[in-house]
């Protein structure tokens, strides 16, 4: 029993490490946002740790926002997490759209790259993004 939660645990850490670079046919973290994000022009704090802080950080503060089901989704097993902060205001043509103003959270060497994708307000493929 014991071997085969160790097994389902690491093909479950190995599935959701590999989620595709978010990317912009996938949409947008918000639908107040409608285009990329200049990461010159925002507060960026993404802490960059090993994988057992970074789980540890992302679980902490997901369940401290109350956001259960990524948690029990991914088993806890969350290799780097990020949350934006959006300015949003009306445009020109009376519509609502947001500006990312600060994008904080957790990841490690190898999911820093994903995360700043979100903070430019990109999401994750639709098979990872649903939760």
């Amino acid at each position: 029993m014991l071997k085969n939660t160790i097994l389902f645990s690491c093909i479950l850490m190995t599935v959701v490490g590999c989620s595709p670079m978010p990317k912009p046919q996938y949409g947008f973290t918000s639908e107040y946002v409608h285009k990329e994000q200049d990461l010159s022009k925002m507060e960026v704090d993404i802490e960059v740790g090993n994988v057992f802080s970074t789980m540890y950080n992302c679980n902490k503060m997901s369940l401290s926002k109350g956001e259960i089901v990524p948690v029990l989704f991914s088993l806890g097993l969350m290799p780097g997490c990020v949350w934006t902060d959006i300015w949003v205001e009306k445009n020109e043509k009376d519509e609502w759209e947001g500006e990312i103003k600060r994008c904080y959270g957790y990841a490690t060497q190898s999911t820093y790259a994903h995360e700043l994708e979100h903070c430019k307000g990109y999401a994750d493929h639709p098979l990872f993004g649903w939760f």
